[in-house]
């Protein structure tokens, strides 16, 4: 069975709906039996937990909820790392499998994952994908991410992993380590995604980029591809982008949020409308 996790932190209770969709994206491509743990503090209700546990059943899928209350070395870390954000770092020390697949909930899974679940890791502890907008930061962020000790020629996107967590049981202590960093560097410009840049530099197995593609990052002639969609930085929930971000409502209209699409939707270009009248008009 293919192990995947995820985390959810939704103080407005709008995030559960985004884990929705990407759960729906991805049950439906996958052909083999999935297992879902999802990572959660009190912030998600009730009502959102049944939505997503009726995802899995309308695809006979497995789901498991894992409420988690941060330890306290976090609390010195402030608002501006989320705690949703922190959970992958304690999946080692809480979820009792060998190997899991790590996603972010502002993805579309666009292909079957089994091939991924079956890539050899090579002895590597996690396997990512470059990040595709490194290239071009602006020069400061980039001085800012090299004063944390981080060597830029191979700085990946966290936002899919697969994680060997047996080793890294054995050979590391995730959570505690990345809040080690975190609290020595606490204006990293990426926050845990350069802590694990930093744990993990020339220690990843690198991943295909099919398997995490930032919909901002690819050329348009490229959407076609069988990929793992990833809208890293541009929300289609905030605003609408471009033809791509129909991926997103169409995963959510697999789920339980279906009758929600077009309001949803219709706000999203309410706002991108409102952003190009502030542009046109300064």
């Amino acid at each position: 069975m293919i192990s995947v996790a995820i985390g959810i932190h939704d103080p407005q209770g709008e995030y559960a709906c985004h884990a929705g969709a990407m759960l729906a994206s991805l049950f439906a491509r996958t052909t083999q039996p999935v297992c879902a743990h999802v990572f959660h503090n009190a912030t998600l209700t009730a009502d959102n937990r049944d939505r997503l546990s009726a995802i899995a059943r309308h695809f006979r899928q497995e789901l498991r909820f894992y409420p988690v209350a941060l330890p306290e070395a976090v609390r010195p870390l402030g608002g501006h790392v989320t705690e949703g954000a922190l959970f992958r770092l304690l999946l080692p020390d809480l979820l009792p499998v060998d190997k899991v697949i790590y996603f972010d909930c502002d993805i579309v899974v666009g292909l079957d994952i089994d091939e991924l679940w079956r890539l050899d890791l090579q002895g590597k502890p996690v396997a990512a994908a470059l990040d595709p907008g490194f290239p071009s930061f602006p020069d400061h962020i980039l001085r800012r991410i090299r004063a944390t000790g981080i060597q830029t020629t191979n700085y990946f996107n966290s936002g899919v992993l697969v994680m060997d967590l047996k080793h890294l049981r054995e050979k590391y202590r995730l959570f505690h380590q990345a809040v080690d960093f975190l609290l020595r560097f606490p204006d990293s410009v990426f926050h845990d995604q350069d802590a694990l840049n930093r744990l993990f530099e020339e220690k990843f197995r690198l991943l295909d980029p099919r398997f995490n593609r930032v919909v901002s990052r690819t050329p348009s002639k490229e959407w076609n591809q069988q990929a793992i969609w990833h809208f890293a930085g541009v929300k289609p929930w905030k605003v609408y982008s471009s033809a791509q971000d129909m991926l997103y409502w169409k995963a959510l209209q697999q789920t339980p949020w279906r009758d929600e699409v077009l309001d949803r939707l219709a706000g999203a270009m309410a706002s991108t409308i409102r952003q190009m009248n502030a542009m046109l008009n300064r």
